[in-house]
């Protein structure tokens, strides 16, 4: 017998009486059947103690034997108390009890599809970590994920050689990747926000144990892993799958915590640095061009359309002087976050250059079709500034500078 602790886990006491019910037998025979006394079944049923490991395969072997699904014996307490941890100020501060633990299982989620066709019949299986995240969240990440699969009444005869498996990993970055701006994919730009923190001692901090990852696979929040699985058709009936994977309780409560310098040494670096990118001026061509694209779709006039394509021209020219003032700023200060932004500016120059080169192209070709294609692109790149402009304001409100600080004047204008 072993006594209860308090703990995350609790043992489940109904999965006993579940299975004795299913049974139709009193507690007495079902002791005698498990080869224990009475009285411990009775306070296993009534959860004073609970089974040892070695009573607990009797209970799943027996309910085995007798044709009745095998409850799970554990679950997640309901009711957690707060669990301590130590901050970097050497105060102790208590997380309040995390309330989706009940569903912490749910978080591993497996979707099955049969995407091949007759002739050749694929199954894609994706494992999927859909734990939430959040600064205030511990990260919950599935260790020794896995796949399995059984066939349950064909034949067995070299069925592992028949299937051709191909496995997939895809992280949330790169979902992120996928529907990013073009600057954020920068590996130059990553390379100036991502500079690595260096330890005082000079160890590393610790990543993963060497005996983690021969378990398995591991899945933080917004990972998935894809199998595609390349099935015999005659074999699809007898298919069952099995999803394995265990919580880290390792990396569910690591903490880290950063630290930055007092207002009062930051942001007069910030106000230097963003009122010389302002000074700019990087969203002045998009405007004028934007302002003055006359109404290719109806008869506008020869005369206008030849002072829009000067004007694209002039404008070709001055995306140069101003990538090249960008450069200049670049080189003046030493803010990695501030060189990150001026290096996506001068990508965002590249792209409004390039849709003006294609208008121009487009006026001088005399194709209606592709004139419209091309202004509806410039049109649709106010979606692009206004991205780049959610980056400046985010950076002017983490330094808390003021618009009139850094004479910023594109708020809400494109």
């Amino acid at each position: 017998m072993t006594p209860i602790k308090q703990g995350l886990y609790e043992f489940k006491k109904d999965s006993l009486i579940e299975i004795r019910r299913e049974l139709g037998i009193s507690q007495g025979k079902m002791a005698e059947l498990l080869g224990v006394p009475a009285n411990t079944l009775s306070r296993w049923e009534t959860g004073t103690t609970i089974p040892d490991a070695g009573s607990l395969a009797s209970i799943y072997s027996l309910a085995r034997e007798y044709g009745i699904d095998t409850p799970s014996f554990f679950g997640m307490r309901e009711e957690l108390p707060p669990i301590k941890i130590w901050s970097s100020h050497s105060r102790q501060d208590s997380i309040e009890s995390l309330k989706f633990y009940p569903t912490l299982k749910g978080y591993l989620q497996t979707k099955i599809e049969d995407v091949g066709s007759a002739a050749e019949p694929v199954i894609k299986v994706e494992i999927s970590n859909s734990a939430p995240e959040g600064p205030d969240l511990p990260k919950i990440v599935f260790m020794g994920v896995g796949l399995s699969l059984v066939n349950i009444g064909g034949s067995t005869e070299n069925f592992a050689s028949r299937l051709k498996p191909r496995i997939t990993r895809r992280t949330k970055a790169d979902e992120i990747k996928a529907n990013a701006t073009p600057w954020e994919n920068d590996s130059k730009r990553k390379g100036l926000l991502n500079t690595p923190y260096q330890r005082l001692d000079n160890n590393p901090f610790p990543d993963l144990m060497p005996n983690e990852r021969e378990q398995g696979e591991i899945l933080f929040p917004g990972d998935s892993i894809i199998y595609e699985i390349d099935v015999p058709r005659d074999l699809l009936p007898y298919l069952q799958f099995r999803v394995e994977g265990n919580i880290s309780r390792r990396y569910l409560f690591r903490f880290e915590e950063i630290f930055e310098m007092p207002e009062p040494l930051t942001k007069p670096l910030a106000i230097n640095a963003l009122a010389d990118f302002n000074s700019i001026e990087i969203h002045k061509l998009l405007v004028s061009v934007i302002e003055s694209i006359p109404d290719f779709t109806k008869d506008a006039r020869l005369s206008e359309i030849h002072r829009f394509n000067t004007l694209l021209s002039e404008n070709i020219v001055e995306v140069k002087t101003m990538q090249d003032n960008i450069n200049n700023v670049f080189r003046q200060h030493s803010l990695n976050w501030f060189k990150a932004h001026l290096r996506a500016a001068y990508i965002y120059l590249d792209i409004v250059k390039e849709a003006l080169t294609r208008l121009k192209e487009a006026i001088e070709s005399n194709d209606p079709d592709k004139i419209a294609a091309e202004a509806s692109a410039i049109l649709a790149l106010k979606s692009t500034a206004s991205q780049f402009n959610r980056e400046t304001e985010g950076l002017m409100e983490t330094y808390n500078v003021s618009d009139e600080e850094v004479g910023y004047r594109y708020r809400g204008m494109i």
